[in-house]
């Protein structure tokens, strides 16, 4: 049967529980060997929440929650290394999947504004952390490992007074395609941007945009935004099928209901 480990930051709310209760209903249908988690946040309650809804999908599961904050390195590394050894120890995975999920919209200001302690705290959330997590999973022994980059549309394409975010996307997204690259070997690595979801950070952005009329337009998108458990499902066909080039970045809307690469 198969084994898998499931390893996701921001863990704890959004997409980033939906992700991981995802694979938790996933491996439960598919009827594969008990699935281990790594569950990575700020938020221990959040946390506690998570393995909760894992657990009621997939009973058998092994479930891990560390409360950590990403932002903080290197004092994070230790922490990390710890958590993904403590679960994988002695483990051979058939399947490995990292999920790179953390990430704050704040500050919410022009470029010309930026405080350098706002831009390094978002930087090592997004960048920095999210290295040190790549270097404990690499640990991991694994005939198979993914990793998932949650980036955004505005890594591309540049909103007004959101210069941090998709600065730190950016970057995000660069250090996951030259992953790709230099380890085309072992890794699969997507960056994949779930589009506008229904989040905590959708609802920061349409609340606190100091601009009148960016403000109104993310009201707007607020209403029709997808939900996080449909952006998940998404992602989850898309990893399975595997059909995407190793260090692309893939939007939602790239892809059919079931997951699969339309353009």
């Amino acid at each position: 049967m198969v084994s898998s480990l499931f390893v996701v930051t921001g863990a704890s709310r959004g997409l980033g529980r939906e992700v991981a209760v995802m694979f938790g209903r996933r491996t439960e249908a598919l009827k594969q060997a008990k699935p281990f988690f790594v569950l990575l946040a700020r938020g221990a309650e959040g946390l506690k929440a998570t393995k909760e809804q894992i657990l009621n999908v997939s009973p058998d599961a092994e479930v891990l929650t560390q409360s950590v904050d990403l932002s903080k390195v290197p004092e994070c590394s230790n922490t990390l290394r710890e958590a993904i050894a403590t679960i994988s120890s002695g483990q051979t995975f058939d399947n490995a999947i990292l999920v790179n999920n953390a990430g704050i919209i704040k500050p919410l200001t022009p470029v010309l504004q930026i405080e350098p302690v706002d831009f390094m705290e978002s930087f090592s959330l997004s960048v920095l952390g999210p290295l040190e997590l790549l270097k404990a999973f690499n640990k991991v022994n694994s005939q198979k490992k993914t990793v998932v980059n949650i980036s955004s549309i505005m890594a591309l394409a540049p909103r007004d007074s959101c210069g941090v975010y998709s600065t730190v996307k950016a970057a995000s997204d660069a250090m996951h395609r030259s992953l790709a690259k230099e380890e085309s070997e072992t890794y699969r690595v997507v960056n994949y941007s779930p589009g506008p979801i229904d989040t905590d950070m959708m609802t920061e952005i349409s609340t606190d945009h100091p601009d009148n009329y960016e403000r109104a337009l993310w009201r707007e998108a607020r209403q029709s935004a997808i939900r996080p458990e449909n952006s998940a499902r998404k992602l989850m066909y898309l990893i399975e099928k595997n059909e995407y080039k190793n260090g692309a970045h893939i939007d939602i809307f790239d892809l059919d209901e079931d997951g699969e690469i339309i353009r």
